[in-house]
């Protein structure tokens, strides 16, 4: 009932920008019930995406009938716990030295868990 879309978003190692029009045909393809989208950068970074291509992820995150419940990404090194970003929950999983996590999240039958593990 979950899946995982992968986007490749590493801008400055691809030589082009990310494919949103792979993304938006990916999302709409699904016939399940929850998508969440998974990316190397944080796709709302105003120092590695210029506003359009932020304000165009934004608007493909929020399209209901994607169905996207979450957007998880890594790169910067600094960690957050769940967080809303338009009607999607975001998750910026990067690792510090000085602080470790675990995230887990459920799909159940009744909703969806979150769990945020500090070690």
């Amino acid at each position: 009932d979950v899946r995982i879309v992968v986007l490749a978003d590493i801008n400055w190692e691809l030589p082009e920008t990310p494919n949103y029009s792979w993304l938006e045909n990916t999302l709409s393809s699904s016939i399940l019930n929850h998508q969440i989208v998974v990316t190397h950068i944080d796709p709302l970074d105003k120092e590695r995406f210029s506003t359009s291509l932020r304000d165009r992820f934004s608007q493909i995150m929020n399209t209901s009938s994607y169905k996207v419940d979450y957007v998880i990404n890594g790169h910067t090194h600094q960690s957050s716990d769940f967080h809303p970003s338009g009607s999607v929950r975001q998750l910026d999983a990067g690792q510090t030295t000085a602080q470790r996590f675990f995230y887990a999240l459920e799909f159940t039958g009744t909703g969806i868990n979150e769990e945020t593990v500090h070690y």
